[in-house]
């Protein structure tokens, strides 16, 4: 029972009954917390902080490897940004 309402909640034009189905897409939109709309505006936020840190490296002469070229070398698990140290010893 729990797996179908989740899904129904997270595709409400499985609901029948359009009264019921327009309710729970009112209430999903205005959800502050979880919304389709919070959930762009924090991706947004996040991808503008990922920037503005790689701008600050690159500006600082700070060699760093971005998340795209952490996937690129395979890496499993990519944080936005790896510092690149060079040991000398």
């Amino acid at each position: 029972m729990k797996v179908e309402v989740n899904r129904r909640i997270k595709d409400p034009n499985l609901i029948e009954d359009e009264r019921l189905r327009k309710e729970v897409m009112r209430c999903i939109a205005c959800d502050d917390n979880y919304s389709p709309l919070v959930e762009k505006i924090r991706h947004s936020i996040g991808m503008e902080y990922e920037y503005l840190l790689q701008e600050k490296l690159r500006n600082l002469g700070i060699p760093f490897l971005s998340e795209d070229e952490m996937r690129e070398r395979g890496y499993p698990k990519t944080p936005d940004i790896k510092l690149e140290v060079n040991l000398k010893l």
